[in-house]
């Protein structure tokens, strides 16, 4: 599943309304940020069933060249419980890398998943 970039001549308003239109299931973003992933020589890791697993851990782990990515996926409206706060709080304060990514952000989440490390 190859992603492209959105190559339309828009505002940036305009290419998150487009990217947003895409993905509107979590898991249909999840699923084109793994494939992603894995194009580009990243490790992931997403707890498949949560319901067993300590609430508001981060949806995805991404792993490359001496980087780790924590990354909670939101689409709509969605916002982050007060244990993913708390996890998110936690992660940055340990000076992990920690971040919200949405679909209207795709244009960033494929140049970070896609640039040559540092």
């Amino acid at each position: 599943m190859k992603t492209q970039k959105f190559y339309g001549r828009g505002s940036e308003e305009e290419i998150g309304k487009y990217y947003a239109g895409l993905y509107r299931t979590e898991k249909k973003f999840q699923d084109v940020i793994v494939s992603l992933a894995k194009e580009n020589r990243w490790l992931h890791y997403h707890t498949y069933d949560s319901r067993r697993s300590v609430a508001g851990f981060p949806d995805l782990v991404l792993v490359r060249e001496g980087r780790i990515l924590f990354r909670e996926l939101k689409v709509g409206k969605n916002k982050m419980s007060l244990y993913q706060k708390e996890w998110a709080k936690a992660i940055r304060e340990a000076s992990g890398d920690f971040d919200v990514w949405r679909p209207e952000m795709m244009e960033e989440i494929i140049g970070e998943l896609t640039s040559v490390p540092f």
